[in-house]
């Protein structure tokens, strides 16, 4: 399939945009039925198409949110972190966020592969943005040993160490109680205490306190 080709090169992702529509039908029917190489190879176009608000409606419309996470649940850690690229796409449109609610996709994000976790990580922050109550549940499904797995592992970024910060915290109290623990496992490592510094501690403590 030549577009997935295209769909590698920067300077070509705005010809997919523009004819995206014409593409996913065909493009989502392979993912729902597909080969394992195939479903891998149209996650890399939809990763493309899906930053348009359009193209994410289509995408969920047509059942794709149900087959990326099932690629998330069964494929190898290279396809999870394609797929969970795509899903991080969609969950920044407030429309497709329910979908992804719905389908259980928190409890799918939180047991990814190290390599999916930069991705998972910011589409759980999209998911739950301004609702405490997804922010506690989040936090009670284990979004602290989410937090410890990424830093434990050779692949980090302070802008994923952030968006960890904004889904755990809120003004309720389960969540300040997780966010204390989180202060308390970083506090153990010398070197996550040196590399977070002064990005993630104090917003967790200010977390902690309520404001």
């Amino acid at each position: 399939m030549r577009f997935i080709m295209v769909s590698t090169l920067d300077s070509s992702k705005h010809v997919l945009i523009a004819e995206g529509l014409l593409l996913l039908h065909h493009l989502l029917r392979v993912l729902e039925s597909g080969s394992g190489f195939a479903k891998e190879k149209v996650c890399v176009v939809l990763h493309s198409l899906s930053f348009t608000k359009e193209n994410a409606r289509a995408i969920e419309a047509r059942g794709g949110i149900s087959s990326l996470l099932e690629i998330c649940e069964a494929r190898t850690p290279n396809s999870q972190a394609i797929a969970a690229g795509v899903l991080r796409n969609l969950a920044s449109f407030a429309n497709t966020r329910n979908n992804l609610i719905e389908e259980d996709a928190i409890s799918v994000l939180l047991t990814l592969s190290v390599l999916a976790q930069d991705y998972s990580i910011t589409c759980l922050s999209n998911l739950v943005r301004d609702d405490d109550n997804l922010k506690l549940l989040i936090a009670r499904k284990g979004a602290i040993d989410c937090l410890r797995s990424f830093w434990d592992s050779a692949i980090r970024s302070f802008e994923v160490a952030v968006e960890i910060v904004n889904v755990l915290s809120c003004c309720v109290l389960g969540v300040r109680i997780q966010s204390a623990k989180a202060i308390c496992r970083l506090g153990c490592n010398a070197k996550a205490r040196k590399e977070l510094g002064n990005t993630c501690v104090p917003p967790l403590i200010a977390t902690l306190e309520g404001k």
